[in-house]
């Protein structure tokens, strides 16, 4: 069972399109005020919500702080859509290895 999930997970991180589909979908239920782009308590809050998703440790305002300014490439203060793509990335590659 978990083979097969893992499989299907790698599949998914390299079709484009898959990830893109399942990106905006986590964009738009983190971008709470509908601006177009996440800040660090969009952010954060996201994070929380993956966090408890997972049964694992809420994360601390420094660990927010710190991925959000990973993430934040041309240092607007903001996550915009391809930005947030890569968040959604890094933590399915976190899962995958965390699949057994």
């Amino acid at each position: 069972m978990h083979l097969q999930l893992k499989e299907k997970m790698k599949q998914q991180l390299n079709n484009d399109e898959y990830l893109t589909s399942i990106t905006r979908k986590s964009f738009d239920a983190a971008d709470k005020n509908g601006n177009g782009v996440i800040d660090i308590k969009e952010l954060k809050a996201c994070m929380i919500d993956i966090a408890q998703g997972m049964g694992s440790t809420v994360p601390e305002d420094e660990s927010a702080r710190n991925e959000f300014f990973h993430l934040d490439k041309d240092k607007n203060n903001t996550v915009d859509f391809n930005e947030f793509k890569q968040f959604v990335k890094k933590n399915m590659i976190i899962l995958l290895f965390w699949i057994y």
